[in-house]
C-alpha cells in the first residue's frame, strides 16, 4: 500500500461551561474556554495522486485547539519535584509520562516546550524550545526535594510564556503535583494565568480530596481540565490523555464515510484514511471537551495511471507557443507487428 502525507492543521476556538466535581482517575468537566476568532488552516503536501491499481491511503496530521491561538502551540510543563514524590512515585513515572507525551506529539507540529520544576520555590529548568531532545534531557534530570509551592511554579511558567511565547499561539501549562499547596496563593497565580490567556491543565497523583479540589479549581479558572490518578503506574497514560488544547477528540471521514478516530496527543492528531479513484473529500471533525464541534476539509484527487495523459509544451522557433495558430502537435506511433508483442502479459500497443 502506498502512503502519502498530507499535513492538516485545524485550529479552533470554542466556548465552554463550568466543570463538575473531580473524581479519581477521570478527566473532570470543562471550565469556561477562552473566547477568540475561529480559524481553520489546511496545509496539504499532495492533493493530486496517481493510482497504479494498488490500494492507496493518505496520512493526515494536524493540530486542533479550542484555547486561543491560531497556528502554534507553546507548552510549559510545570512539574512538582517535592520530597514526597520519593514515596508517592518512587519509579518516577512522572518523568516517564511527560517524556512519553513529548515523544508522541506529531513531529510536524509547530510546538515549543519548556519545563519548570517546583518544590518550596521554582526554577526554569528548560526555556521554551523546539528542540524536543533538550526538553527530554531536562525532564530526565529532575531531582526531588523540598515542599510544594504551586503558585511559584505557575508564575515562573507565565514569565517564560510572556518572554518567549509566540504571538497567536495556544499557550498551555501542564501542571503536575502529588500534594496540596497554599490555596489562596495558587488561585492568585491562576487569576494571572487567566488574564494572560493561558490555559492550565492539571494532573494530581494521590488520594487528597482537598488537593483535588484545588487543582480542579485551578484548571476550571483558566478553561483547562483536571485529571486525578491514584496509581503512579498510570501516569504515562494520564499524560497522553490530557486534553491539552481543550479538544476531546478528532475524527476523520472520506466522502461521507463512517468517521474514524485519530490519535490525539497534546493537541496534535494523526490518522490514515483510504482513498478511492476520483475526488476524495477528507473531513477532520474536532469535538471540544464541552461538546462543541468544528470541521475542516481537504480534497485529494486520485487519477488512474493506466489512462495515460500526454502533456506537450509547444514551441515556435525555440520560444513557447502562446496561441493555437502557433501550435502543431503530431503524435507518431509505431504500428508494426512487433508492437503486438507482450510485456508482462500486456501488448505493447495496449501499454502505449
Amino acid at each position: 500500500m502506498r502512503k502519502y502525507s498530507v499535513i492538516l492543521i485545524a485550529l479552533l476556538t470554542l466556548s465552554g461551561t463550568a466543570a463538575g466535581n473531580p473524581a479519581p482517575a477521570t478527566q473532570a468537566g470543562p471550565g469556561p474556554l477562552a473566547q477568540g476568532e475561529l480559524l481553520i488552516e489546511i496545509h496539504p503536501t499532495a492533493t493530486e495522486l496517481l493510482s497504479t491499481g494498488e490500494p492507496l491511503s493518505v496520512d493526515i496530521e494536524g493540530i486542533a485547539s479550542a484555547i486561543g491561538g491560531v497556528r502554534y502551540l507553546d507548552i510549559m510543563f510545570v512539574l512538582d519535584t517535592s520530597m514526597s514524590l520519593r514515596n508517592s512515585d518512587p519509579s518516577d513515572f512522572r518523568s516517564a509520562g511527560s517524556i512519553g507525551l513529548i515523544e508522541n506529539l506529531s513531529p510536524k507540529s509547530d510546538t515549543k516546550i519548556g519545563v519548570v520544576s517546583f518544590s518550596d520555590s521554582s526554577k526554569l529548568t528548560q526555556p521554551l524550545t523546539k528542540d524536543r531532545g533538550a526538553v527530554i534531557f531536562a525532564l530526565q534530570g529532575l531531582k526531588r526535594a523540598g515542599g510544594t509551592n504551586i503558585a511559584a511554579g505557575i508564575r515562573t511558567a507565565l514569565a517564560e510564556l510572556q518572554e518567549n511565547g509566540r504571538p497567536g499561539s495556544s499557550r498551555v501549562i501542564l501542571l503536575f503535583t502529588d500534594g496540596m499547596s497554599n490555596k489562596r496563593k495558587a488561585l492568585e497565580a491562576t487569576a494571572e494565568a487567566q488574564a494572560q490567556g493561558v490555559a492550565i491543565q492539571s494532573l494530581l497523583l494521590g488520594e487528597s480530596l482537598k488537593g483535588a479540589r484545588i487543582l480542579d479549581e485551578i484548571a476550571n479558572g483558566t478553561g483547562g481540565s483536571f485529571m486525578w490518578v491514584t496509581d503512579p503506574a498510570k501516569l504515562p497514560e494520564a499524560f497522553l490523555n490530557l486534553r491539552t488544547t481543550g479538544v476531546d477528540n478528532v475524527t476523520l471521514s472520506v466522502t461521507g464515510s463512517q468517521p474514524m478516530a485519530t490519535r490525539l496527543t497534546g493537541g496534535t492528531f494523526s490518522g490514515n484514511v483510504p482513498l478511492a479513484l476520483g475526488e476524495n473529500r477528507i473531513v477532520a471533525r474536532a469535538t471540544s471537551i464541552d461538546e462543541q464541534t468544528r470541521e475542516s476539509e481537504i480534497v485529494v484527487n486520485v487519477r488512474d495511471a493506466s489512462c495515460a495523459a500526454l502533456e506537450v509544451s509547444a514551441v515556435n522557433d525555440g520560444k513557447p507557443a502562446l496561441s493555437l495558430n502557433e501550435r502543431a502537435v503530431e503524435i507518431v506511433v509505431d504500428a508494426s507487428r512487433s508492437m503486438w508483442g507482450q510485456i508482462n502479459g500486456k501488448a505493447k500497443m495496449t501499454i502505449a
